[in-house]
């Protein structure tokens, strides 16, 4: 035993003399981009297995997992940063002597929870099946490890721990090893005491095999790994969304991007949200080793590398929140150029219909398309009823190469001067199986703010899809189905609903609305995919739209000439068709230029729409409703009374208080710079996510903002100021 320990001694101490010098975040690794790349090849990645990483909220402190090449044995490794420099990884001080694994930080890093067979303590059982262990920071060092205990650990398999801020455990239960019965489950903490765990339901937990979860630590999201019908290979990632309601939202698949035709799992985002981590066997080429006396230090613990059998790879997390079912602002109206001559279309490979693919971002249907052979992304407008494409200039649209025939002055939403846009005519833009042919695409001149609020896309595209093809938007699957009009007859589930059309070509629609409850008011209505919010009524087309008590002054978007003012409130109910929305979140336009421009005295956006899967279908003058998942969701604003705007440097800046807000009450004041949000710096603080963090009733932020040359920190708990 004496000369083992000998042994291992001078194999770590020889592991050291050699080793890089790894100085700065992340082990002083190059930040990857979209795409996944090997994390630390040769120093962290070397082919022994490596998985499931874990980062010490404060980033200096880093734990994953290796194993033998037949899985028989696994390690917890940690590196950590001492001096400015990360040592060398070596087996934490509580592994080594049973299989452990899955390590994971609680979000304030004074635990680390991880799964393990070792025995259980005095009394208990041999440890014949996994736990869920953990150890606690105390000083500069980790305490023995803790059995978390009942009703968490049962004499079935508890793995893959994974904590939210509000203690809520997240955890995967196998009931035999070695059998394919794999669920999710989650425990709540009361008191320091987890409560009796539920079985995630439908649609996260399902027939097949569901793992490895990692909860935001605000719940915003779930990450786990599944082998469900549509997967790509033998295990991909996932993520899906809370509902509001209990519920979870349809996982989404991250796609070809992350997963492949092997196994791909253990996903982790780093604390500070930037990056996405996951193991996978996608890599069987042998990793060249940065200290070949580390290498020796693992072959002595673990056998030879064994390329194939997992690697650790990260990648930015962006994807995440690309994939998240709803996003935030509105934006209001786009370019309506006057005229433009009516485009044509070829459906290719002799089909009569196409699948699009779709991202929502900050409340907007995107599609990929491109022009000249470069991509873009365009925003699906019913709102925009002509032919053609509205592009927002800037480098991407410089690169596209048109030819221009003319300028004009357009205008839209907003109360600034109209705007020169340029005219390129004769264009195509390609969609997958379809061809737009013949387009005129409106160019606008570059805008910065609008480029801050909107650069997740280049334009906006309506009436060259709405009036020549039946159009279905699925908001379950996120595709669009384009079929030709003449082979296109509906006769599944949903309610059929007649619309007229206005002289621009948007879709109009009747129903009715309560301000006050009992008091129906019967409206028509412009349906508008491009407008982000759930509901608009023009206070200037009908003396019964009342802005009703407790209604907030706010801005209700920005359009081509500007933002657009006005007040947001709630209305009791909103009827169409045979469907009625309740407590709806609705934006008051007193504006008369801009109720002239809409055509209609209210307007239906995306908030309320992405609740139906919906088939716009000109030729037979309908529109087809059938709810869908997000039918019952609550209508929500922002919580805070603070409007932010991104500023140049990414950063944000208060441009405008609610009197006696949440916001205003905690201290912080107009043109306040924000600097970081829950210690987030703030450029990395994407707008989807700050403002699904301000919906949430109850949460504190805490903000960090410089004011004349001060730095300051206010505390907010968010509530209901609509």
């Amino acid at each position: 035993m004496m000369q083992l320990l000998l042994r291992a001694l001078v194999i770590g101490v020889l592991a050291q003399v050699g080793f890089p010098v790894l100085k700065g975040p992340y082990l002083g690794q190059k930040r990857p981009g979209p795409a996944p790349e090997i994390f630390a090849p040769g120093i962290v990645s070397l082919g022994f297995h490596e998985h499931n990483i874990a980062i010490s909220p404060d980033g200096r402190e880093i734990f994953f997992v290796t194993a033998s090449a037949d899985f028989s044995r696994y390690l917890i490794m940690t590196t950590r940063e001492e001096n400015g420099a990360w040592t060398m990884p070596e087996v934490a001080p509580f592994s080594g002597g049973r299989n452990d694994g899955a390590p994971s930080f609680s979000p304030d890093g004074k635990r680390l929870y991880f799964s393990s067979r070792r025995p259980r303590p005095a009394g208990g059982a041999p440890g014949e099946d996994f736990d869920i262990w953990y150890v606690e920071r105390r000083g500069g060092s980790w305490t023995e490890p803790v059995n978390l205990g009942g009703p968490v650990n049962t004499g079935q398999n508890e793995v893959n721990p994974s904590v939210a801020s509000d203690g809520t455990i997240y955890f995967q239960r196998i009931e035999k090893l070695g059998t394919l019965d794999w669920d999710l489950y989650r425990s709540s903490s009361k008191d320091g005491a987890y409560g009796p765990p539920e079985k995630l339901p439908a649609p996260v937990n399902t027939e097949a095999n569901e793992a490895g979860p990692f909860i935001a630590p605000d719940g915003s999201y779930l990450l786990f790994q599944s082998n469900r019908p549509g997967s790509y290979g033998i295990m991909d990632i996932y993520v899906t969304y809370p509902t509001g309601d209990g519920g979870w939202s349809e996982p989404a698949n991250l796609g070809e991007t992350v997963n492949t035709r092997y196994s791909d799992w253990g996903p982790v985002v780093s604390p500070d949200g930037q990056y996405l981590f996951f193991g996978s066997f996608r890599n069987i080429e042998p990793i060249v080793p940065e200290s070949l006396g580390y290498l020796e230090y693992m072959t002595a613990r673990l056998g030879a590398p064994s390329p194939g059998k997992g690697t650790l790879y990260w990648m930015e997390a962006k994807i995440i929140d690309a994939l998240r079912p709803e996003g935030r602002p509105s934006r209001g109206r786009g370019a309506e150029p006057q005229g433009p001559p009516p485009g044509s279309f070829k459906m290719l490979a002799g089909k009569s219909s196409t699948t699009v693919p779709f991202d929502i971002i900050k409340n907007h249907v995107i599609i990929r398309a491109r022009v000249n052979g470069k991509e873009i992304r365009l925003a699906v407008d019913s709102g925009l009823g002509v032919d053609g494409a509205c592009l927002f200039g800037g480098p991407e649209i410089e690169g596209l190469g048109l030819t221009f025939v003319g300028q004009a002055s357009v205008g839209g939403a907003g109360e600034g001067e109209m705007v020169p846009a340029k005219f390129s005519t004769g264009n195509t833009i390609n969609l997958p199986g379809l061809d737009l042919t013949e387009q005129t695409l409106v160019v606008l001149p570059p805008d910065p703010a609008r480029a801050l609020l909107f650069g997740h896309e280049d334009g906006a595209i309506g009436g060259s899809l709405f009036n020549h093809l039946a159009v279905e938007i699925d908001f379950d699957m996120t595709i669009m189905r384009l079929s030709e009009n003449k082979d296109f007859a509906y006769s599944g589930p949903g309610q059929k609903l007649k619309i007229t059309r206005l002289s621009d070509g948007a879709p109009l629609l009747s129903g009715s609305v309560e301000i006050n409850p009992g008091a129906s008011i019967p409206l028509d209505f412009v349906v508008d995919l491009g407008a982000s919010h759930a509901l608009s009524l023009n206070t200037t087309t009908n003396e019964n739209i009342k802005i009703p008590k407790g209604a907030i002054e706010s801005s209700l978007g920005h359009g081509i000439q500007g933002e657009v003012m006005g007040h947001v409130g709630r209305v009791a109910a909103f009827r169409l068709g045979g469907f009625t929305l309740k407590d709806v979140v609705t934006s008051f336009n007193q504006s008369e230029s801009l109720a002239k421009l809409e055509g209609g005295q209210g307007n239906v956006g995306l908030g309320i729409l992405k609740r139906f899967n919906i088939i716009f279908d000109y030729a037979h003058d309908q529109i087809i409703l059938r709810p869908n998942r997000q039918f019952k969701k609550q209508f929500e604003f922002n919580m805070s009374g603070i409007g932010l705007r991104k500023t140049e440097d990414q950063r944000y800046r208060v441009a405008r208080l609610v009197p006696d807000s949440p916001g205003a009450a905690a201290g912080i004041l107009v043109n306040d710079i924000v600097t970081a949000i829950n210690g987030v710096p703030a450029d990395k603080v994407s707008q989807d996510s700050l403002e699904d963090l301000l919906r949430r009733k109850g949460r504190v932020v805490a903000f960090t903002v410089e004011r004349a040359g001060k730095v300051m920190e206010f505390k907010v708990r968010l509530r209901r100021i609509v």
